[in-house]
């Protein structure tokens, strides 16, 4: 037991006071009590629906051994149970908190889910609910630390299913997942896996003079090889609302790309670049536009935007305004 005297808020501060009015001195000694300790009466005092029954506890909870304090909890101790109370900190959590640790333990929706809660340095209720929710494969230490919350969870779960129906070896995937060790590495990650997916059947299939960019591996190389930003598009590709294509140049040039883009159901034109977001060729322009329309893929939409006396600044300034100088 020790000297020092934590804070305490909450359900158990309640608690607590509640008790030390029928017992006095109980709140003062749970105050003392180590981080295990106040956790394990915690957990007792979650599970107990009858509060006249708890004041009586009193001194049980103040004189019983830890692991007689759970037994009596929850009848039967799963493994593990007291190890992760003596890694949940200080404070007590939500009362949910401690029968979902319980539950878990007893019942977990596979075994690595019991490997896991052993394995954390520290346990709390986000983590429990983001452990009952990763698949086998990636049920680890490192990824539930780097996934963080429930909703990011949910989206990685569903991401993955996502990239393995794309194409990509599910459990090449779960070992690049587990290998990670915080949140940004886990956000590159999904970039560069889901850069491996085989996407959405194109608008325009490859033929002769023309080459439909299928997968992210295609994309990639086609950003290195024109230097532009098409990766910025991969969720509109991944979804099938964008499109990429090369056409070679007759003149032995490098060629051009085309961006396609799905609008009111039907595709067209977003745009002709080169190198660099060049602006190519006009006879090849017209000459891919001719093959894309042949296709069943319609020119660009133009839809005028607003104009005003102040876009005289904004021809004025288009090649500099996005500049800062240090004396701003």
């Amino acid at each position: 037991m020790s000297s020092t005297v934590a804070s305490l808020n909450g359900w158990m501060l309640e608690t607590i006071v509640e008790i030390d009015q029928h017992r006095p001195g109980f709140a003062g000694t749970y105050l003392r009590s180590s981080n295990e300790r106040r956790q394990v009466i915690a957990a007792f005092c979650a599970v107990q629906k009858d509060q006249e029954a708890l004041r009586k506890d009193a001194d049980f909870l103040l004189a019983a051994r830890h692991q007689t304090v759970l037994a009596k909890a929850f009848r039967r101790v799963p493994t593990g149970l007291r190890g992760a109370l003596a890694r949940a900190g200080a404070q007590p959590h939500d009362k949910r908190f401690y029968s979902v640790l319980a539950r878990t333990l007893t019942s977990p929706p596979h075994a690595r889910v019991v490997q896991a809660i052993n394995q954390l340095s520290s346990i709390d209720l986000t983590r429990l609910r983001i452990l009952r929710m990763l698949p086998p494969e990636v049920c680890a230490p490192a990824v539930v630390e780097a996934l963080d919350d429930v909703r990011t969870t949910k989206d990685a779960v569903a991401l993955v299913e996502l990239i393995v129906s794309s194409g990509v070896d599910r459990q090449a995937l779960a070992t690049a997942i587990t290998a990670v060790s915080n949140k940004a590495q886990l956000g590159r990650l999904w970039d560069r896996w889901a850069a491996r997916c085989h996407f959405p059947a194109p608008p325009v299939h490859s033929g002769v003079g023309y080459h439909a960019i299928s997968n992210g591996v295609e994309l990639r190389e086609m950003v290195r090889r024109y230097q532009n930003c098409s990766m910025r598009y991969l969720v509109e590709v991944l979804n099938g609302f964008s499109a990429f294509g090369v056409f070679p140049s007759e003149s032995g040039e490098a060629g051009m790309v085309v961006h396609l883009r799905l609008r009111a159901g039907r595709w067209e034109i977003e745009g002709f670049y080169g190198k660099h977001n060049s602006r190519p060729d006009r006879a090849d322009r017209e000459r891919a536009t001719r093959f894309l329309i042949s296709a069943g893929v319609a020119e660009r939409t133009t839809v005028k935007n607003p104009s005003g006396p102040w876009d005289a600044l904004r021809r004025l300034n288009a090649r500099w305004m996005y500049e800062v100088d240090e004396d701003d």
